[in-house]
């Protein structure tokens, strides 16, 4: 493989973790997997195969089984960081603040903490003090996620590529200050 910057892998992988029923997902998807075969980048050329092998429908209804119904899977940071607690909250309008002081405009209708987001992000500005930090705990959170989907799973490889580019640190250790309660919920609640 040659020598790959990693804004443009997070650029890819911010585009691989996006909902796979917009617009233009196939389009993308494919200029991710043209940018794999230019860049010799086998990992990330399986990745995109592993998802372009299903059918949109398919690779939605998979898409949204996993992050969107499980919480051990959800793509938000602070989700797995904090859970349903207050403390969330100004978490959320911390990444907010930070986004738009470095001028990224969040997508309307997203939460700043939506992870294809932030690699979209980091894509960017990379080098500024606080996305080291930002780094750094979505490498715990990949840890946590990629650990619960099944090695046959098609976003796992998805996974993998992100663990292996974000800072190593010691994934045991993890700056979370509450115990998030991740459970799946029976839903729907009902109530009389």
């Amino acid at each position: 493989m040659e020598a790959v910057e990693v804004s443009d892998i997070f650029a890819a992988l911010a585009i691989l973790l996006s909902y796979p029923a917009y617009e233009h997902f196939e389009e993308q998807a494919n200029a991710v997997y043209e940018f794999a075969t230019v860049n010799e980048y086998a990992e990330l050329q399986r990745a995109v195969e592993k998802l372009m092998q299903l059918p949109i429908s398919q690779l939605e209804q998979h898409y949204v089984n996993t992050f969107d119904f499980q919480e051990t899977t959800s793509l938000y940071l602070t989700a797995h960081e904090r859970g349903d607690t207050r403390e969330r909250g100004q978490d959320l309008l911390t990444l907010q603040q930070l986004l738009m002081s470095c001028g990224f405009t969040i997508v309307s209708g997203e939460l700043p903490d939506y992870i294809p987001l932030l690699l979209e992000f980091l894509s960017q500005e990379q080098d500024h003090e606080q996305a080291q930090a930002l780094c750094v705990r979505l490498a715990q959170v990949s840890v946590q996620i990629a650990g619960q989907l099944e090695t046959d799973h098609p976003y796992r490889s998805v996974f993998d590529i992100l663990v292996d580019v974000l800072p190593h640190t010691d994934h045991d250790q993890t700056t979370t200050l509450e115990n998030p309660d991740l459970e799946d919920l029976p839903y729907p609640i009902m109530y009389d």
